[in-house]
């Protein structure tokens, strides 16, 4: 190629055959480097083939990377020339021929969201989680499924098929075929009713994600009772007909469940329509159905007399309860159906069993002032022994219904009764909420029908109505009228009067562990005697009135009344010879008289890191609840304090070696082996001396007092 090639530089000829195989692989060459000898014309032979064939299929895949990108438009532009065509051939109207135009357009827009084809190809198991993880929380808050379980849900959710609709497309017709329904998982849709005689479409309602449509005539295998339109593009789940079925058959519980909230959710329909259907389902589902048959509960809520009886007669549990622990007999008797009241009765329904609010069916009746329920279930031996009276006499307080109390006591409610309830104002008596409350008028009268201005029950952070009065400003006039009733024999009694709320506790208790939930019915507020709307005064907010110093304050003041009082009351038991009662008080065990069972009380104890013997300080721990051991003890002190503390000191510094010997509002301190206590210091108790300090000033003040009037005189 080059003359005297050999005699070249090196860098002279790597160059030169740099260029010659670049100009070569990218062209034919210029010419002005060609082989001259035979090897060198064979070597570029060889070459130039090669350089052909990678040339060909280079040009080959970019002609298919092409032809691939455009054959998605070219598909969809042959199809919307052939309807184009075929709307034209036909006479197809304006609107439909649109119509059409827009599913496609929405088709090839969504084709690669679509992830059926992808995942079909996938394991049964892999298919399950990816449609869990991408839909299951959407499923989940479904009115539909609601307090179903998590293996049904899950079945559903991996059967679900994705679904996209442009707006203004028709996802079912009226009288259509029940073949499927749909859950919104994005966008919204239009629900239309078909007018009378006739008439336009009516607009019904409009649905929105997580909302279900076309449940109706699947469940009850009906025509479609509506016309469902999407408003914009909506991204649905649908399920067909015949694989919900299957499901439902291995899961009969859950699909009971599913039918309760249907004719829970019609029923609660502020539209007279969509009561007439909940009264048609009910009707088609007594005669045949392949769903299950609704709850008791779900058939009490509707007052249906003849289904409520037709489901006792095949044997449904008459006391099964429903997600809040209430029977059928509480619904019914709350909604005012004495003819199912009786009925349930006549089967056996226990008239006392209370739900997990506290609420028997008397009291549901007397709430819902039905004077012929009532008399109904106090004829057959309902009381409000097992309600929870005290959060319901205070909610009639707040409500200053003087007759709904009245009622509550003609029937045996404690005017003294404290709630017990989770959540609300434990340890509060209706007296209390009207103190709080600042209604003059209402104490007055709760004091008339009983109450115990200075009851106090055993929860030391709770004060008697008396003392709560003088803690809440400008009622001046309460605490007066307050102070001037009698003390009682039971107004420090440690434990709630009768004990009228014990057995209100273990009914709740009871409910809870049930594991058994149906029907559901939404709670939103106690509501009054008169019905009153959610947003009404309760002891929730009432309660929120107090500030946290105002609490902090009635904590200290009553600790000290306690100390105060414990005193007196141990000389006067001294002196009559009664201190027997007063160990029996302290004991760690108190007798349930009405459940006859016993209620452990726990110990209050202060826990200490050091003993203050070694560092001087005091006043630093945590108040903490006694447990069952020493063992028990130091493993609290481990997690409290992140020492590893192997013994347990009193205040003197003696070690405790029995949970028994430690008493309620103790100090207790532990140290690890290698810390010494020493010997106790020598000094004055900082406590005997703060002692020591207030008895004078009390004494000094009295003195001062005493010299002040006698100058007056």
């Amino acid at each position: 190629m080059l003359p005297n090639f050999e005699e070249e530089s090196l860098w002279a000829r790597y160059v030169t055959s740099v260029y010659w195989s670049m100009t070569t692989l990218t062209t034919l060459g210029y010419g002005d480097l060609h082989p001259i000898n035979r090897s060198e014309m064979i070597f570029a032979s060889i070459y130039m083939l090669l350089n052909l064939a990678l040339t060909s299929y280079i040009i080959g895949n970019m002609t298919n990377l092409i032809t691939r990108l455009t054959s998605r438009t070219r598909h969809y532009r042959d199809s919307v020339q052939h309807l184009v065509e075929f709307s034209t051939r036909n006479g197809l109207p304006p609107k439909l021929h649109e119509k059409i135009i827009s599913h496609l357009q929405v088709k090839f827009k969504t084709e690669n969201l679509r992830h059926q084809a992808i995942i079909a190809t996938l394991p049964k198991a892999i298919r399950s989680s990816v449609a869990q993880f991408l839909f299951f929380d959407t499923v989940e808050q479904v009115y539909l499924f609601q307090g179903t379980s998590y293996n049904f849900r899950a079945q559903l959710v991996s059967e679900m098929k994705v679904e996209f609709f442009p707006p203004g497309e028709e996802i079912i017709l009226v009288d259509e075929a029940p073949s499927e329904f749909y859950i919104v998982v994005n966008g919204s849709a239009n629900v239309f009713i078909r007018g009378d005689q006739g008439g336009p479409e009516q607009l019904l309602t409009t649905v929105y994600a997580t909302d279900v449509i076309g449940e109706i005539g699947v469940i009850c295998y009906m025509p479609q009772p509506f016309t469902i339109r999407s408003q914009k593009l909506s991204q649905l789940l649908r399920l067909d007909r015949i694989v919900f079925m299957n499901i439902v058959q291995q899961y009969k519980e859950d699909g009971q469940r599913i039918v309760d909230n249907l004719l829970q959710r019609l029923r609660e329909a502020n539209d007279p329509r969509f009561e007439e259907l909940s009264s048609e389902i009910e009707t088609l589902l007594a005669e045949d159905s392949e769903m299950s048959e609704p709850s008791l509960c779900a058939v009490a809520a509707g007052g249906n007399v003849g289904f409520l009886q037709q489901l006792l007669s095949k044997g449904a549990e008459v006391d099964k309860p429903d997600y809040h622990g209430r029977t059928a007999l509480v619904i019914a008797a709350s909604k005012g159906y004495e003819e199912c009241v009786k009925l349930l009765l006549e089967h056996g329904a226990d008239p006392n069993k209370a739900d997990a609010h506290g609420k028997v069916p008397l009291l549901e009746a007397l709430i819902a002032r039905d004077t012929s329920t009532v008399k109904v279930l106090t004829e057959n031996g309902a009381t409000l022994g097992n309600a929870d009276m005290g959060i319901y006499l205070g909610q009639a307080v707040l409500d200053s219904n003087k007759d709904l109390i009245d009622d509550y006591l003609k029937h045996g409610a404690d005017i003294n009764t404290v709630s017990e309830s989770e959540g609300h104002a434990v340890g509060q008596t209706a007296l209390h909420v009207a103190v709080i409350d600042g209604n003059m008028d209402m104490v007055k009268f709760l004091v008339s029908r009983g109450a115990d201005a200075h009851f106090k029950p055993g929860d030391e952070a709770t004060l008697s109505a008396c003392k709560l009065a003088e803690i809440c400003p400008n009622h001046p006039e309460m605490v007066s009228f307050l102070k001037a009733q009698p003390i009682r024999l039971e107004s420090y009694s440690s434990t709630t009067p009768k004990d009228s709320t014990s057995n209100a506790t273990q009914k709740k208790l009871s409910m809870k562990g049930s594991s058994t939930v149906e029907f559901q019915v939404d709670e939103t507020s106690l509501p009054g005697p008169s019905g009153g709307a959610p947003g009404e005064r309760t002891i929730h907010s009432l309660m929120r009135k107090q500030s946290a110093r105002g609490r902090l304050m009635t904590m200290r003041s009553q600790k000290a009344l306690d100390r105060k009082r414990s005193e007196i009351q141990n000389r006067k038991q001294n002196l009559q010879g009664s201190g027997i009662q007063r160990l029996e008080k302290r004991n760690t065990f108190s007798t349930n008289s009405s459940a006859g069972a016993a209620k452990v009380v726990r110990l209050r104890v202060i826990l200490h890191p050091y003993h203050p013997r070694k560092t001087g300080v005091t006043g630093v721990g945590k108040v903490i609840l006694l447990p069952k051991s020493i063992e028990a003890l130091l493993k609290i002190a481990i997690e409290k304090f992140n020492n590893r503390p192997t013994k347990v000191l009193s205040k003197e510094g003696a070690e405790i070696n029995d949970i028994g010997a430690i008493r309620d509002d103790d100090h207790l301190y532990v140290i690890d082996d290698s810390e010494d206590v020493g010997s106790a210091p020598q000094g004055i108790d900082t406590d005997d001396l703060r002692a020591r300090l207030q008895a004078v000033v009390t004494a000094l003040s009295q003195d001062k007092h005493r010299i002040q009037k006698d100058d007056q005189e």
